[in-house]
Formats: C-alpha cells, structure tokens, sequence
C-alpha cells in the first residue's frame, strides 16, 4: 500500500515536471515564431531597395518597431537576392546596414533598463505568471524593455529612475 503511494507521488511529480518544460518550450518558442513571421508577413514598397542607402534606412527604420526587426528585413532581402545583387547593390546594402545603425543609436541610447525597474518588473512577472522559471522571466522582462517600450519611454524610465537612487 505504502509502496503504491510513493508510486503514485512519483508519477504525479514526472507528470508535472513534464507539463511546466513543456509551458516553459512553447513560451520560448512563442518569440521566435513571432520574430520569423514579421520577416515574412513584411511587405516593402515597391522599390525601396532600389534606392539609396538613407532611403533604404529611413523607410525601413519608419516601419521597424526596433533595430532588431529592421536589420532582420534588409538582411532577409540581401539573403534573398544571392547571387543576383550585383557587387554594387550589394555595397549600397553594407551602406544601409550602417545608416540604419547610426539611425537607432542616436535615438535609441538608452540600452540597459534600470536596476531597480528591472527588478521590479522581473517582481511583476512572477506574482502574474508564477509557473514561469527563472529564466523565462528574464526573458520576459527583457523582451519588455528592448522590443515592447519606445524609446521615449525608455529614457523617461531611466531619467525616474536613475533619480531614486
């Protein structure tokens, strides 16, 4: 009798060490799905990357919500044209990787949150969400902070922040 109940314990405990991983994978896996389908589901104006570099940049910084996701179009173009961009283009594209750098770190220099939102929003995501491991948190938080706030929010956090120090 003894015996079956630690069994039956046993099971339990697989069971649901079994079910958080697999809450844990579809949540990881949640934001590479997203990411891949903005790349495909983009749809440039025709003729954008027969332009100049600034243009390229501009247009792309216009519908990017951050550096990450415009980067990720003028990379998917360059992959896609292979062979076919000429050495020309393909220097044209180098150009406006590099404007579309110098775009986002003008604006955007605001690059790590401060400590204490950081800790306060990693507090916020485990009172809602306390199946999340550790490590999904951090994610969670950092994804708020890089891809979810603009920048003009971002700088208005640090400025109340770095204050309360």
């Amino acid at each position: 009798m003894a015996k079956e109940l630690w069994v039956k314990d046993v099971q339990e405990e697989v069971k649901d060490r079994q079910e958080k991983e697999e809450k844990e994978k579809k949540a990881r896996t949640s934001f590479i799905v997203e990411a891949v389908k903005d790349v495909y589901a983009y749809t440039p104006p025709e003729g954008l990357f027969t332009k100049g570099p600034e243009a390229i940049a501009t247009k792309l910084k216009a519908d990017a919500k951050d550096l990450k996701q415009a980067m990720s179009r003028l990379i998917f173009y360059i992959n896609r044209a292979g062979d076919n961009l000429t050495d020309e283009r393909r220097k044209v594209m180098e150009k406006a990787k590099e404007k579309l750098r110098n775009l986002y770190n003008k604006k955007e220099a605001v690059g790590h949150p401060p400590k204490v939102w950081w800790e306060k929003m990693v507090k916020e995501v485990k009172k809602k969400q306390p199946d999340y491991s550790e490590e999904i948190v951090k994610k969670t938080v950092g994804d708020i902070w890089h891809n979810k706030l603009k920048p003009s929010k971002k700088e208005e956090l640090v400025r109340r922040y770095e204050g309360s120090k």
